[in-house]
C-alpha cells in the first residue's frame, strides 16, 4: 500500500511505493529459524511461506515485530502441515 508524503518543494504530494516494498527485503531470518519452520510446517515451501508472512505482516499496525524469528515461527505453527489431497 503506497503512502504519501509532502514533497521537498512543498507544492505537491508524492507517493513512495518503492520505499515500502524495499523494507520487506531488509527482513532477514536466521538459518535456524528456517530449519525450525520446516518442522512446524512440514510439506510447505518455507521460503514461499516467508514471503507470504512478510507481505501479510507488513500490512499490520505493529510492523515490524519485536522478534522477527519468533513471529515467523508462530505464523508457521499456525499454518501447520500441508494437507495432501491424494
Amino acid at each position: 500500500m503506497p503512502y504519501t508524503r509532502w514533497s521537498p518543494n512543498f507544492t505537491a504530494f508524492e507517493t513512495y511505493q518503492s520505499e515500502i516494498d524495499t523494507h520487506l527485503f531488509d527482513v532477514h531470518l536466521k538459518t535456524t529459524t528456517y530449519e525450525q519452520a520446516k518442522t512446524m510446517a512440514p510439506g510447505w515451501d518455507i521460503y514461499a511461506l516467508a514471503a507470504e508472512w512478510k507481505a501479510w505482516a507488513s500490512q499490520q499496525k505493529d510492523w515490524p515485530p519485536k522478534n522477527l524469528d519468533a513471529a515467523f515461527l508462530g505464523f508457521c505453527k499456525k499454518r501447520g502441515p500441508l494437507a495432501r489431497m491424494c
